[in-house]
């Protein structure tokens, strides 16, 4: 991947192409090193683990008190579950001066910007935006990622990469339609003159092929790192650590210094059913424990719900009892075992007074039903609210942008100024001499060419027609 996209840009003459080649070089770089780094991490783990065995070994260490040594950690601290996390409408404000922005002085220049998402070896990239000048007031990616098998330990990086494009008033950022126009200008007034404004257009285009050695190079900018706290299911906003160094500020865009991104999560808990089967739940009436028997229980989305049987959780009737499970939930052997419910389970809150009684078919049915739940609780006291707003993420696959999307890169362009749509459609020939350069580079929601008919006037009836013509 390296070394083809090392080709392509030796083979591009496009300042797109080149930029885009750029940017898959920097991702593909960044992904080898972040694998070598995890695969030195691994060795290194490996070394001192090997390393401790033989200590262990030479100090006379007894197989059989290592080997109890283990299966009491393992029991004593459970891995907590993975889970999916989803990011997606990313949106980074701009932060540019009044006299560039609003009386349209000052820096001409324009940027292309994307950004790398990180949580571990897996690395995606948003799509890359380029002609961002004064006229943006922000950065819109309409990219989704999801992070497969994510631990609840994560740290997500965000990372702002920018590039500073050459001036505005070049050649080469002429829009199409005026190069259009300027050639059909150049065909009337005659070969020699057009041969020039010709060549002046060849030359402006092919300015960075003359330079292949000059390949745009993307700077660190600015970089967020977000952890589960950060988790939350609607967008919200997030600060920016802004990079200092002489290199990157001659890159840098005016970034305002945060960025906004919905940051969701679904741990495994929460998407799948940890375990069900038949239990027997005691019940208090008129201070008397009488237990139900033969119902099916189902542990899922954090609560154990109880139905009279199987066939009324398929049709989604409501469950006759539910015991929600929490990071302070207890539970444990209960002393309320007979002769005729000897598996009993208690599960309780650390400080309720709400203490539930469930029976198991046998021994083996009670140890799974009491692994599931504390597994249940320690999944939830390492993801934290992530498991109170858990949503449904689906795997979707990376898109590019459509160009008939009506949003454009700033808020304001979305505001209607003017409702005069047939001014507009004559001017917009006009518009072209009128308007900036790197407004004309933006995209524009694109307009059926469709022509209006108006009514005539005066109309000459059939009658009239046909007696004219008899006469």
């Amino acid at each position: 991947m390296r070394e083809g996209t090392r080709k392509l840009l030796a083979a591009c003459n496009r300042e797109l192409h080149l930029l885009e080649a750029a940017k898959a070089l920097l991702v593909s770089n960044t992904r080898v090193l972040a694998y070598m780094s995890e695969l030195q991490r691994r060795k290194t783990a490996q070394y001192v683990q090997e390393k401790n065995k033989k200590k262990g070994s030479s100090r006379g260490v007894s197989a059989s008190s290592g080997s109890s040594e283990g299966s009491g950690s393992e029991c004593g601290s459970r891995p907590a579950c993975k889970g999916k996390i989803a990011v997606s409408d990313i949106r980074i404000p701009l932060f540019w001066k009044d006299v560039d922005h609003i009386k349209n002085r000052g820096d001409h220049h324009r940027y292309a910007i994307f950004c790398l998402l990180k949580i571990g070896t897996e690395i995606n990239s948003t799509q890359l935006v380029t002609n961002v000048d004064r006229t943006a007031t922000d950065v819109t990616f309409e990219d989704s990622f999801v992070f497969e098998n994510v631990s609840p330990d994560f740290q997500f990086t965000f990372e702002v990469y920018s590039y500073n494009l050459h001036d505005d008033m070049t050649m080469a950022s002429t829009p199409q339609k005026l190069r259009r126009k300027i050639n059909s200008f150049s065909n009337s007034v005659g070969k020699t003159v057009g041969r020039k404004l010709q060549g002046s257009l060849s030359t402006g285009s092919s300015e960075e092929s003359a330079n292949p050695e000059e390949t745009p190079r993307f700077r660190l900018v600015a970089q967020a790192n977000l952890t589960v706290d950060d988790i939350n299911p609607v967008t919200k906003t997030h600060d920016l650590s802004l990079e200092t160094d002489d290199t990157a500020r001659s890159h840098c865009l005016p970034l305002f210094g945060n960025f906004c991104c919905r940051l969701a999560a679904q741990p495994s808990c929460m998407a799948q059913i940890l375990c069900q089967g038949i239990l027997h739940l005691q019940e208090n009436q008129a201070g008397l424990a009488n237990w139900r028997r033969n119902l099916w229980g189902v542990l899922r989305d954090g609560h154990l719900k109880v139905w009279d049987k199987a066939e009324d959780m398929s049709i989604n009737a409501d469950p006759i009892h539910t015991i929600p499970v929490s990071k302070d939930t207890v539970v444990s052997l209960s002393t309320e075992s007979s002769a005729t419910n000897p598996h009993v389970l208690e599960v309780s809150r650390q400080e309720g007074e709400e203490r539930h009684h469930l029976a198991a078919e046998s021994q083996g049915e009670l140890e799974r039903w009491r692994s599931s739940l504390e597994q249940l609780i320690v999944d939830q006291g390492a993801w934290l609210d992530a498991c109170h707003t858990s949503v449904d993420i689906l795997a979707t696959e990376p898109r590019r942008p459509s160009m008939d999307s009506d949003r454009t890169g700033s808020l304001y362009d979305e505001m209607s100024i003017s409702t005069d749509l047939t001014s507009q459609d004559e001017s917009d020939d006009e518009s072209v001499f009128t308007d900036s350069p790197a407004m004309n580079l933006r995209p524009r929601p694109l307009v059926a060419n469709t022509k209006t008919f108006k009514k005539p006037i005066f109309t000459i009836p059939k009658i009239l027609v046909r007696r004219e013509t008899n006469v």
